[in-house]
């Protein structure tokens, strides 16, 4: 199977940000750990769709002035590269994701 498109790789990533709803922030590292490792398992095992490179730059960061006691948004940075241009891809849980390329 070829490689994703830009587009669906920037769904991928935000459904990694909108998959820490509900992770309960108890155990002091709420999303932010879980995040950082599903993005590595994620771009790990799925290399063959999304392309080799990808790292976690920043974050993840959850929303924290909720009393939910839930991750309610999630954001992070993620980096890689697109028909060898870098790429950044930024996913909020909640909202679209926007992708970002340098030139």
């Amino acid at each position: 199977m070829p490689s994703y498109r830009l587009e669906q790789k920037a769904f991928v990533f935000s459904m990694i940000s909108n998959a820490a709803a509900n992770i309960e922030k108890s155990d002091g590292s709420g999303s932010r750990g879980r995040g950082r490792q599903t993005v590595h398992t994620v771009t790990s095992e799925k290399a063959q769709y999304l392309g080799a490179g990808w790292e976690l730059v920043w974050g993840p960061v959850e929303h924290e002035e909720s009393d939910s006691g839930v991750a309610d948004n999630t954001v992070f940075v993620t980096r890689g590269t697109d028909g060898g241009k870098p790429v950044y891809i930024v996913p909020i849980a909640g909202d679209e994701c926007q992708i970002g390329i340098r030139h």
